[in-house]
């Protein structure tokens, strides 16, 4: 099919307070035709979580950067893109394609916006799943925070070099073929198997290829992920310990605390202990 370019279209003033949203209407008309979908964004007083193995851990709190890795590196085929019963729905019904083809479909069903994401757990309590899915044996902590300290966190860079955008949201559940279409669409909404992780996520989009951005204190690894400077006084409420962790974690865990200073308290997490014992 002959798809349209976004360049053949209506200049964007970049100086424009609105030109991400103009750039997403255009977006939007130029695919799927759908404009006004954004992600449901939590109260701010809500809890989130983030489980990571110790190496990351001592990365965050040595760097004070939080890793926002590029959609590509998701196990997940279906990150930030549409399903092909949506990608042919929307050529049959947008584009009047009553027959859709596969090579034609690979165009609707990914965004190509290089989409660069942190996610977290946002749930009152720790879950026991996600303890084993990103802790690796015993090797592990989680970081307890709120919404709003998220996002009061994040000391996004401005450079004029980098036009990028950045959304927070929670992530949208739903049955394959059933999902919402918009810009932010893909990048916000799984599959409803994905539903135990109760997802909260920031997602930084770039419009442009990072190879030549350099930012000073900023780790850019194109395609890969990006490191952003965070204030970890703001992000950290609590550490909580792998709960079948010894006392050699919790002793490196108060080393880092120590030596980098952030002030968070440090728990050892309880889900495995015997009803008997009192926590």
């Amino acid at each position: 099919m002959n798809q349209p370019h976004l360049q053949e279209e209506e200049y964007i003033d970049r100086g424009d307070p609105h030109a991400y949203e103009v750039r997403d209407e255009l977006e939007d008309d130029l695919r799927d035709r759908t404009s006004g979908w954004y992600p449901t964004n939590a109260d701010g007083s809500n809890t989130i979580w983030r489980y990571m193995d110790l190496g990351k851990f001592v990365s965050l709190i040595q760097s004070n950067q939080l890793w926002f890795s590029h959609r590509s590196n998701f196990e997940d085929p279906y990150e930030g893109r549409y399903s092909k019963e949506v990608a042919e729905e929307i050529q049959r019904e947008k584009w009047n394609i009553e027959e859709p083809n596969d090579e034609d479909s690979a165009y609707f069903i990914d965004n190509d916006l290089d989409e660069y994401v942190s996610c977290w757990n946002m749930k009152e309590s720790q879950s026991a799943a996600l303890w084993k899915m990103y802790v690796e044996g015993d090797n592990g902590v989680a970081i307890k925070s709120t919404v709003d300290q998220l996002g009061e966190a994040i000391n996004l860079f401005s450079d004029p070099e980098f036009d990028r955008d950045i959304e927070f949201g929670k992530v949208e559940y739903h049955v394959t073929g059933e999902e919402p279409r918009g810009r932010y669409a893909p990048i916000f909404t799984k599959r409803d198997i994905f539903d135990f992780e109760k997802e909260y996520r920031v997602v930084l989009t770039s419009y442009e290829s990072l190879d030549d951005v350099e930012i000073d204190g900023v780790k850019i690894i194109d395609g890969v992920g990006i490191g952003v400077n965070i204030d970890l006084d703001l992000l950290i409420d609590d550490v909580y310990i792998s709960p079948s962790a010894g006392g050699y974690l919790r002793d490196v865990v108060e080393r880092l605390q120590s030596d980098y200073g952030p002030d968070y308290s440090i728990e050892q997490s309880t889900v495995y202990d015997h009803p008997l014992i009192e926590s």
